[in-house]
């Protein structure tokens, strides 16, 4: 049975997924790896392709897909009837005409104990399944019974290895005049073993150089990762890749994440199949939640948590990636040029943050530009225009679980006194209010002058900042007839939406007659959806004893 080539396992994985409702037909990416092999197209020859993602973007799917296609392994017509690929007028030229090997270095990875047994196990099931596709191939004796030292010893089996593997695909090729299209999976989650650190991933890199580099036997190699392969090796080792980001990819963008249009369209299925039971995600949830990564072809969704909370008819957290998010975190506790500051104006203030270049080094991270490199690298910030920023909500909550942690005491304080404020608030306790909002001005800005109302603004806004978990606020919201300073809507339409008014040069009294007298309490009243208690919430400051004060009053029907 083949363990990797012309494999089953693609076919299987592709098939599972085609014919599920939610499939979103992706399929003309076989068309644009084609043309790589076809003579006379502009990529012809460009056999060397890095696809680089957070994880669950959809690269293991897509690289099932194109298994599927290109396998020698059965007949793969039937699974792309009625896809866009199949009236491709190359659809038929190609299809199952390819010696693929596929690779998945995850699972290889985590049953492995070192980089050299890594070399050995890769390597192993490649000569495995050539010799039984080819039996009457002649392969390396690795014998090196000669070395006393066990260290020594296996590494260099392991480099034995992996010249048998190079020279039985080269034996294959010049013999029997057979080619083979790579495609590997998770390329780099071997980095992610603490084996794996240093000089120890010399050997691996050295094993792909060779797999790799100037291969006669080489019809296409396909490989995915999450960091840059530059992050991992500053020598030339794969420089014969071009490497395609998530930011900066106008070719292959299409392919990973859902656009607006696809999401629509599943919307629209998740909606017909319910066949009037209750529909808890909607189409405005899904944008906040899960949209805003930033291409070079506009922004995309998370796949992953799209189709989740569909399948599960619920908005919620699904995609997350734990060991990288503490692994980045860590390097943001050291608090490198101030790094601190910039996440927490990312994470609570919620605004991007000035990057003039993406900077790569997984081994020594110990600048700013590195640590929000490594963030955008693993889907915890978008990039574009030299800024980079939280995508969505969803993602936004991933950062507030991490500041919360004690190592960041000052932010954690922050997060505490924003949940108190909202806390007191919704209970209507004004002094707590006033309280929490002074105590805030005075820790944002204390030399600042205490009757700029913009200012006031900015505190104000800091200060209910964790608000964000339950409400949608606009700062200068249109209500009534004119323009109130903040607005809280409740995402669920039963809980307490409330008006913030900010007086810095008059009395709480007076901010509290303005809401009244412009009517703000009017957008929530309009909304015949809304069943939830309305507050009104006023703030003055007291210039002449430096005190503020609040007047919550609320809205009866």
């Amino acid at each position: 049975m083949a363990h990797c080539l012309n494999d089953n396992a693609v076919k299987s994985d592709f098939s599972e997924n085609v014919y599920n409702l939610y499939h979103v037909d992706k399929s003309m990416m076989i068309e644009k790896m084609t043309e790589r092999m076809i003579p006379g197209t502009v990529v012809f020859g460009k056999k060397y392709v890095c696809i680089t993602r957070p994880r669950r973007f959809g690269k293991t799917l897509m690289l099932s897909m194109l298994g599927t296609y290109f396998t020698k392994e059965g007949d793969s017509s039937e699974l792309f009837k009625g896809l866009k690929i199949s009236k491709s007028p190359m659809f038929h030229d190609h299809i199952n005409k390819y010696n693929v090997i596929h690779l998945d270095l995850s699972p290889l990875a985590d049953f492995s104990g070192s980089c050299d047994e890594l070399i050995k196990k890769t390597a192993g099931i490649i000569v495995a399944d050539l010799i039984e596709a080819w039996p009457n191939l002649k392969v390396l004796d690795v014998e090196c019974s000669n070395l006393a030292d066990e260290k020594e010893k296996a590494a260099a089996t392991a480099k034995r290895m992996a010249e048998r593997a190079v020279g039985a695909l080269e034996d294959v090729y010049s013999i029997y005049n057979e080619k083979f299209i790579f495609l590997i999976d998770e390329w780099d989650s071997p980095f992610q073993k603490q084996w794996m650190s240093g000089e120890k991933k010399l050997p691996y890199l050295d094993f792909l150089k060779d797999l790799f580099k100037g291969s006669a036997y080489i019809e296409l190699a396909y490989i995915t990762g999450v960091l840059p392969i530059p992050s991992y090796s500053n020598t030339s080792a794969l420089n014969m890749f071009q490497e395609y980001r998530l930011g900066d990819d106008n070719l292959y963008s299409q392919f990973f994440g859902f656009s607006k249009e696809e999401v629509k369209d599943l919307h629209s299925r998740y909606s017909a199949q319910l066949d009037g039971a209750k529909k808890s995600v909607s189409l405005r949830a899904l944008k906040l939640w899960y949209d805003g990564y930033k291409t070079a072809i506009g922004n995309i969704y998370n796949p992953l948590s799209v189709l989740s909370s569909l399948m599960n008819n619920m908005i919620s957290s699904y995609w997350t990636d734990s060991g990288r998010t503490t692994q980045v975190m860590d390097y943001v506790s050291l608090n490198f040029d101030n790094v601190e500051e910039d996440v927490k104006t990312l994470a609570l203030e919620q605004t991007s943050v000035g990057l003039k270049k993406l900077v790569f080094n997984v081994e020594g991270v110990s600048t700013r530009d590195e640590i929000l490199s490594m963030l955008v690298a693993v889907g915890l910030l978008t990039y574009s225009k030299k800024s980079v920023s939280i995508p969505n909500r969803e993602v936004a909550e991933e950062y507030v679980k991490a500041l919360e942690d004690t190592r960041f005491k000052h932010i954690n304080k922050l997060i505490a006194k924003s949940k108190e404020l909202l806390e007191a608030t919704l209970q209507m306790n004004s002094d707590k209010v006033a309280e929490i909002i002074e105590d805030a001005h005075a820790g944002e800005s204390p030399f600042l002058a205490y009757n700029n109302e913009s200012e006031l603004m900015h505190v104000a806004s800091s200060a209910y900042i964790m608000a964000r978990e339950k409400y949608n606020i606009q700062r200068e919201s249109h209500a009534g007839i004119g323009y109130c300073d903040l607005s809280f809507t409740p995402y669920a339409k039963s809980s307490t939406a409330f008006i913030v008014e900010l007086k810095a040069r008059d009395t709480a009294e007076v901010a509290l007659k303005q809401i009244k007298d412009k009517m703000y309490q009017r957008k929530f009243l309009s909304d015949p959806t809304f069943t939830g208690r309305i507050l009104l919430v006023s703030i003055g400051y007291d210039a002449k004893n430096k005190t503020y004060k609040c007047v919550i009053e609320e809205v009866f029907r």
